[in-house]
């Protein structure tokens, strides 16, 4: 399992792909949810895998060089 964490921008991404907004969910009470929360981790890992696959370089975080 990738231990990588999820940047904010990943994590806003994938709450936009979820749809929950279209719930009325924010993106504060989707953080401060835990199995939602979990569930963006897990969707940006998926995402991360699949642009490995395409072709397309997993994203750098700055932070880390």
């Amino acid at each position: 399992m990738e231990t990588e964490a999820a940047s904010i921008r990943e994590l806003r991404a994938a709450f936009t792909r979820s749809g929950l907004w279209r719930d009325g969910w924010s993106y504060l009470k989707a953080i401060a949810t835990p199995n939602v929360e979990r569930s963006l981790h897990m969707q940006v890992i998926a995402h991360r895998k699949y642009l490995q696959q395409h072709g397309k370089p997993a994203p750098l975080q700055q932070a880390l060089f």
